[in-house]
């Protein structure tokens, strides 16, 4: 079985199964995050901008990440790092993306981060240490949506034919074109 990449094609563009795995996996661990928050006592609006400036950071930080690992490439072709529709995103840098800019955003919402019965033993504390739970707060909450986001987003690579092992005759083997 040969799967073809494009799911299906709308006049010019082409909409790849990659992408639509991807999105599923962002909009899943996007709803699942802010459920979370909002089930934590975190306001619902700061949950809403939390998880959306996550996201916005994972996507930048993906890209940045593969530019990165491919800077050889990337350094002789300058105009393709901003081309994703040649693919090219990386898992380190989405989460390495996403943890930034949900520290970002915790730095400015700790008060609001904070449930009530936290939020009055850390009153007590440096600025910078409550600061640094409102960050541990959410990527406490956060991290089990960004695995599954992780997960799901695997099927899309095995389905773009981007992750694959040795050649094998094993009867569950999975068939790559060259």
């Amino acid at each position: 079985l040969i799967l073809d990449p494009v799911a299906l094609s709308v006049g010019p563009i082409n909409v790849r199964w990659y992408g639509l795995v991807m999105a599923s996996a962002i909009g899943i661990a996007y709803t699942w995050s802010r459920r979370r928050l909002v089930a934590q006592g975190v306001d619902p609006t700061i949950a809403e901008t939390v998880v959306w400036w996550a996201v916005i950071g994972g996507l930048l930080g993906a890209r940045l990440g593969f530019v990165i690992q491919n800077v050889g490439y990337f350094s002789a072709n300058l105009g393709e790092a901003l081309n994703v529709t040649h693919g090219g995103l990386s898992i380190h840098g989405a989460v390495i993306g996403g943890a930034l800019a949900v520290w970002l955003i915790s730095r400015n919402q700790q008060s609001a981060i904070s449930n009530q019965r936290t939020a009055n033993a850390s009153s007590r504390l440096p600025i910078a240490v409550r600061r640094l739970l409102g960050f541990l707060t959410l990527a406490d909450v956060i991290a089990p949506t960004v695995l599954a986001g992780a997960i799901i987003g695997r099927f899309g690579n095995f389905l773009n034919y981007e992750l694959y092992g040795y050649p094998t005759s094993v009867v569950w083997k999975m068939f790559v074109p060259v």
